[in-house]
């Protein structure tokens, strides 16, 4: 098949435990029976949350890269400005306001709950998230400090498709001093705001 012919999305790696389980699923059904055509993903790390001009940068090399219609699969606040970034390309986006919304149907404003949300991506992704902290002078009981004035408690939306690895929620613990609560919410939601958007791209 074609570069031309394919479906293309351009993806916050956040997405990839719950994304790849979808997409081989639907290589094991026949992705050309649903839309007529094979999907291609290009993902941007989650770091680059913490620099709006670098995240607007990256999602545009990718938009030049395609020069085609796409799928940007990211949270309708992940950037303020997406209608500026994407003026002109006609992506397919989502309403979901982050991540947690896409994956778990839940909205989850930050600081709307003394709860914070977490998917397999954010675990995974956890020590790079953390990874500036020497740098930035914080020590891991500031760090610890400073979950314990906004959190109460970590809750994991399990769709049931990437388990955590011990050492991972224990390194998430250690450096939050937040114990992981498990919500399973199935891979259903989030399969089922993907598949319609890709109907959407056509």
């Amino acid at each position: 098949m074609s570069d031309a012919a394919k479906a293309r999305v351009i993806a916050c790696d956040i997405f990839k435990p719950e994304l790849d389980a979808v997409l081989h699923a639907m290589r094991d059904g026949g992705a050309r029976r649903y839309i007529g055509r094979e999907v291609e993903v290009t993902y941007l790390s989650s770091l680059l949350h913490s620099d709006f001009d670098k995240l607007a940068a990256a999602v545009g090399a990718a938009v030049r890269a395609y020069g085609g219609p796409f799928m940007l699969l990211y949270g309708a606040k992940c950037h303020p400005n997406w209608d500026g970034v994407l003026s002109g390309c006609g992506a397919v986006r989502f309403r979901e306001s982050n991540c947690v919304h896409l994956i778990s149907g839940q909205a989850a404003e930050p600081g709307a709950s003394r709860d914070f949300y977490l998917t397999a991506g954010w675990i995974r992704g956890w020590p790079g998230f953390r990874g500036d902290d020497a740098a930035l002078g914080i020590t891991p009981e500031k760090c610890r400090e400073m979950f314990a004035h906004h959190c109460d408690r970590a809750v994991f939306f399990d769709t049931g498709v990437c388990a955590p690895l011990p050492e991972e929620t224990a390194f998430f613990e250690k450096t939050t001093g937040l114990l992981i609560e498990r919500k399973p919410v199935g891979i259903e939601i989030f399969a089922g705001k993907f598949l319609d958007a890709l109907k959407r791209l056509g």
